[in-house]
């Protein structure tokens, strides 16, 4: 009876961890360029441009850098 709990919890963390692996996975990240200063959303034509080089995890934290949003994309 113990082995079976332990098993049962064993694979109730791993689906845990996969559910978080998922979500963490589909959080935006933006990029910005580092010589206009603005930054783009994924579905932008100019996301990966050579100057696209700072990463940001959420749009005030790209605004707090001093980046203002594209607008063209308009993330």
């Amino acid at each position: 009876m113990l082995k079976k709990s332990i098993k049962i919890f064993l694979l109730s963390v791993v689906v845990f961890l996969m559910l978080l692996s998922s979500i963490q996975a589909q959080k935006i990240l933006y990029k910005g360029n580092i010589e206009s200063k603005i930054y783009h959303a994924p579905h932008c034509r100019f996301y990966d441009c050579k100057k696209c080089t700072a990463s940001f995890d959420s749009k005030q934290k790209a605004e707090q850098a001093g980046f203002r949003p594209c607008k063209v994309c308009k993330p």
